[in-house]
């Protein structure tokens, strides 16, 4: 439905790998969640934004 309106969806609650894996073959780069950090301060929103990175399990053969 997303599509047909041309729409992003941002799946919240991802709070594994493998979770985040079924998204992207399901077309989803949107997500949220446990698997990615759990909620921070503000201030430590740059920190994170800084060194996180994407596991390799996502990054590899998946195109947005």
């Amino acid at each position: 439905m997303a599509e047909a309106f041309d729409k992003k969806v941002i799946a919240e609650g991802v709070e594994t790998i493998e979770q985040g894996e079924l998204l992207l073959e399901l077309g989803c780069f949107h997500a949220q969640g446990y698997a990615m950090s759990p909620p921070l301060q503000p201030e430590r929103l740059p920190q994170w934004l800084a060194s996180w990175k994407p596991f390799l399990q996502w990054t590899q053969g998946h195109k947005k």
